[in-house]
């Protein structure tokens, strides 16, 4: 992909550029915070153009001239996330906190899961999951959207915990950190969800956070000792062979059922 950026030259007025292979293209021109900017594979760009605290709409360009608004509301749209065929998903925040996770496929925005307090991060595969960080019966989790099977909607609990962070790849192969509520001297463990069962992937006194995967299976996330935020690492995990069997043995230190429950 081609990189893109927002330079800052005035923090209140950010500008999103696109480099073509030959030089830098400004896609954005206005007095907005324009940030936060994702390339796909096909050179659609999506980026948050923050107008003020109370409002910020979602952009999407496509090659044409003039980028279109995804969102034109008097909300705060925020997290937006571009898979490689293009399709967009964000969080629309329409009250206090409440936040719908929004999809658009091309044609016209659509709810996939309604206004809820806790709904952040979400990332869209090249298959059109979805996963995000929500709210199940008062718990944090990580919560993932089928487009196959009906829209359904599967959280992914493990125990008394929180889900923070989920990001999938294009094999349905899900990673997060999770926070064990009673347990504070937990600053959060790395999880994967290989299609079949949960696996701990960590088991220390660090914090974690942010990981990712890609389509070959490796991890990646951030991790320091949960108080000198100044002193970080990135951590990599690489399995031997990407199977249910490796997997468990290479990283697994506990591992769990796959979540059944379907919550819409």
């Amino acid at each position: 992909a081609l990189p893109i950026w927002d330079p800052a030259v005035d923090e209140s007025d950010l500008e999103i550029f696109l480099y073509n292979g030959a030089g830098a293209q400004q896609l954005t021109n206005n007095d907005w915070r324009d940030n936060h900017p994702q390339i796909a594979d096909n050179g659609h760009v999506v980026w948050l153009g923050e107008g003020d605290i109370a409002d910020s709409e979602v952009f999407l360009y496509t090659g044409t001239p003039d980028p279109s608004a995804l969102t034109v509301n008097d909300h705060y749209d925020d997290y937006p996330h571009i898979n490689n065929a293009g399709d967009v998903v964000w969080v629309e925040f329409a009250a206090a906190g409440s936040g719908a996770i929004m999809h658009y496929d091309g044609n016209t925005p659509e709810t996939i899961y309604p206004a809820h307090v806790g709904n952040h991060y979400p990332h869209i595969n090249d298959n059109n999951y979805v996963v995000w960080e929500g709210v199940l019966d008062g718990w944090q989790q990580a919560m993932m959207y089928d487009p196959h099977n009906g829209g359904s909607v599967y959280p992914l609990p493990i125990g008394s915990s929180h889900g923070y962070y989920p990001w999938i790849n294009n094999s349905q192969q899900i990673v997060w950190k999770a926070k064990f509520q009673f347990d504070e001297s937990d600053y959060g463990e790395v999880f994967l969800y290989d299609n079949e069962r949960m696996i701990r992937l960590t088991n220390n006194s660090m914090a974690e956070s942010l990981p990712i995967i890609n389509d070959n299976g490796h991890i990646m996330w951030m991790q320091w000792d949960g108080t000198d935020t100044t002193s970080k690492e990135i951590m990599i995990a690489v399995p031997v062979e990407v199977s249910e069997t490796r997997w468990a043995a290479t990283y697994g230190n506990d591992d769990w059922d796959a979540a059944t429950d379907v919550i819409q």
